[in-house]
């Protein structure tokens, strides 16, 4: 067998070794899709703006003007090579592209390079619901609006950096409901969740067309910020929403102690007596009300819901101190409000400190007319919810904590747009929704961004001896988006800078070439995802029989 490698072929053997036999051994046919015969055409168009084929511009480059027109320019002087095909043989000289001896082969969709030829950039062009919110460090933010470099969270609560996204898709679309009466998701279906069945211990990830009711996502860690709001202290500010006056500093609460708390958060409190208990003005307190914007208005403050999760957790006890209870019997913290917006932002922060916060309504009467009332109830797992001595030491242990959330429902709807992001974190998820669901990536991670641009390192170096900086760039024409890396003659080569120590990039995909070429069981590595995709699954006809 002559082998022969390329990125796509090196791709299509790490995704799994069958699929590689089958197409590019056995030479098996393979249908071109819609994506991929889109990809095509784009690819030409660009070729031939670039190449000065065409005067017209493409749509595809338009949100790449300077980039597109200096290509354009620099291909005029020999400078930029476009749709490039070198290829090696086993020792690294050049040969033909089609010889029978070249052993490597590369294509550049545009190479740019200088007189020196000191440093090369590579260019790369990608083919590339929008609406759903994404929590960041700064709020949240719709999905069409992130940005590869962006910041969202991981499942530990850390934030994580976009290191890329998919493309804009209409497909089938699925509604994602949960038992906590969380605000559903909308995604479509290829779509991927970690999941527990509803009776196993283990963990799988599985597209949403194969989600369930009873399928359980287990909760996020508190989200990590390191931002500080200091216009009222929080626990000041959640007393007063809970039992303060709405145009007034002026917090009405019997209990002596919860004053004290106050106090300790700096601040001086008179006492005015009312008709019936003891009322007390926060001194100072008014003004930093009018000034939150929340004198007249009582809210959460949007600002606190992403504020460190000190100022959240004391927030969150100012109102459970005033509006909160106890439940003996089923060992969960209730916090009620008739105002739904307002339970719904209390629930929110909540689940941010990693707490299953289930939302409820009930009928309630008081002062003689019968008014729907919001309850949220939750097990606290992360911190006692009372600074009140009396409720505080009524909180006990759980017996059974939930620390996940259950699919509820799973229903199709109408298509709208969709999009996913890749996050550089190991766990390759990311938070969703407001109350901050885990759900699994589905963009282009990011390890396959580094392999493809160190295989386009390979024949740079091999091509310029004096080049020190090779800058690879992915370009996602549909999004505007840029995925840049850069590797230094260092790095490539190793410390030693001999080829032959093989202690760098070079010497790792010598290795992993090797393994390629030495491959002769091709088998397979099947998995959910790959495999339904696959053209060679036994269920389209192939000879595949080990897939999903």
């Amino acid at each position: 067998m002559n082998f022969s490698f390329s990125y796509s072929r090196w791709s299509a053997w790490d995704e799994c070794p069958a699929k590689y036999k089958y197409k590019h051994i056995d030479k098996l046919p393979e249908p071109k899709s819609p994506a991929m015969a889109k990809g095509i055409e784009v690819h030409r168009q660009v070729a031939e703006y670039l190449e000065s084929k065409t005067a017209e511009r493409p749509d595809s480059l338009k949100r790449f003007i300077a980039l597109a027109d200096g290509l354009r320019e620099e291909a005029k002087h020999g400078m930029c090579k476009v749709e490039q095909q070198v290829a090696f043989d086993k020792d690294q000289k050049r040969v033909e592209w089609f010889g029978k001896n070249a052993y490597w082969r590369f294509i550049w969709d545009a190479m740019l390079f200088n007189g020196r030829a000191t440093q090369v950039n590579a260019v790369d062009w990608k083919g590339l619901a929008v609406d759903t919110l994404i929590p960041t460090p700064g709020g949240f933010v719709r999905m069409g609006e992130l940005k590869v470099g962006d910041l969202v969270f991981a499942p530990d609560g850390t934030p994580t950096r976009i290191t890329g996204k998919s493309e804009v898709k209409r497909m089938r679309c699925f509604e994602i409901g949960f038992d906590t009466n969380a605000d559903p998701i909308v995604c479509d279906e290829e779509h991927l969740w970690e999941v527990r069945e509803p009776s196993a211990l283990k963990t799988v990830v599985i597209p949403v067309t194969e989600l369930h009711v009873g399928h359980r996502i287990r909760l996020a860690d508190p989200i990590q910020t390191s931002r500080e709001f200091n216009v009222v202290h929080p626990y000041v500010l959640g007393c007063w929403l809970g039992d303060g006056h709405a145009r007034d500093g002026m917090i009405s609460k019997p209990d002596a102690e919860l004053f004290e708390h106050i106090g300790a958060c700096g601040y001086d409190v008179l006492p005015v007596q009312l008709s019936s208990d003891m009322g007390r003005t926060v001194v100072g307190l008014r003004s930093q009300l009018r000034q939150l914007g929340v004198l007249g208005d009582k809210h959460i403050p949007s600002e606190y819901l992403f504020a460190s999760v000190d100022q959240r957790r004391s927030l969150v006890q100012g109102l459970m101190d005033t509006d909160g209870t106890w439940n003996k019997a089923r060992r969960r913290a209730v916090f009620t409000s008739v105002d739904e917006s307002f339970a719904r932002r209390f629930r929110n922060i909540v689940a941010s400190l990693g707490e299953r916060a289930t939302l409820l309504s009930t009928q309630r009467t008081g002062f003689g007319k019968r008014v729907t009332a919001w309850e949220v109830h939750w097990t606290p797992l992360t911190f006692n919810p009372f600074r009140l001595s009396r409720k505080a030491d009524l909180v006990t242990t759980p017996i059974a904590p939930q620390k996940s959330v259950a699919v509820k429902y799973v229903k199709e709807v109408p298509t709208v747009p969709t999009q996913c992001i890749a996050v550089d974190h190991p766990t390759r998820m990311y938070l969703a929704g407001r109350q901050f669901i885990p759900t699994h990536n589905t963009g282009q991670p990011r390890g396959s961004y580094d392999a493809q641009m160190q295989i386009f390192a390979i024949p740079a170096y091999w091509m310029f001896e004096k080049l020190e900086t090779f800058k690879g760039h992915l370009i996602y024409l549909d999004t505007g988006d840029t995925v840049s890396v850069e590797y230094t003659r260092e790095q490539f080569y190793g410390p030693s800078g001999d080829p032959a120590a093989r202690d760098g990039l070079y010497g790792l995909w010598m290795s992993n070439v090797a393994m390629m070429e030495s491959d002769r069981a091709f088998r397979p590595k099947p998995s959910r995802d790959a495999c339904r995709f696959c053209h060679f699954h036994k269920a389209k006809g192939g000879p595949c029989e080990a897939g999903y």
